[in-house]
């Protein structure tokens, strides 16, 4: 299993500083970056990569033209995944930073650098203001990337006025996500 690869001050500083995230979210509430969020993430990697999802040997599919703050150039997954015994809808996004790359360059080298976003949905109470999504980014080898104040795993940066939650809670259809309303309540 992966391990993540923040430091040990930005983990504190991550499970220190969740009570001055949003409003409505108690400080008992961790909002992202929690060991419990991490091993969660991890495990949603590994099932995606024996799934092919991502990783070396991972299905492709058509990219396409992106923008802010994913990338220039996208390639979404939709699938069903299992994790931990609950099998549910998973997001995957591999988002192309390169600069001057075209669809035609990722078509070609998909390996090429990329990051990787994911929604996974989760039991029912997790997360009901949010329809109970995960969270989690990653590089393309699956090592949970960190922001502030730590590793992006599970409710990232809810109750603020930018980042995952804020972004994708305008997305049509109610249901936090841009690519289709199959998921709406």
């Amino acid at each position: 299993m992966k391990r993540l690869t923040v430091g040990a001050a930005a983990f504190a500083v991550a499970v220190a500083g969740f009570a001055v995230f949003g409003t409505g979210v108690k400080a008992q509430d961790p909002l992202f970056g929690d060991a419990e969020s991490v091993e969660f993430a991890l495990a949603v990697w590994e099932a995606m990569e024996d799934q092919k999802l991502v990783g070396e040997n991972a299905i492709r599919a058509f990219p396409y033209v992106g923008g802010p703050p994913h990338g220039d150039i996208l390639v979404t997954l939709e699938s069903m995944l299992s994790v931990g015994g609950r099998t549910a809808t998973v997001i995957v996004k591999k988002n192309y930073t390169l600069e001057f790359a075209t669809v035609e360059d990722v078509a070609n080298n998909p390996g090429q650098q990329h990051d990787v976003t994911v929604m996974f949905r989760r039991e029912a109470g997790y997360d009901d203001d949010n329809h109970d999504w995960f969270w989690a980014k990653y590089t393309a080898d699956g090592e949970i990337l960190a922001g502030p104040p730590g590793p992006l795993a599970g409710r990232v940066y809810k109750g603020l006025e930018a980042g995952c939650i804020a972004c994708h809670s305008n997305a049509p259809g109610g249901d936090m996500v841009f690519i289709n309303d199959r998921h709406a309540m």
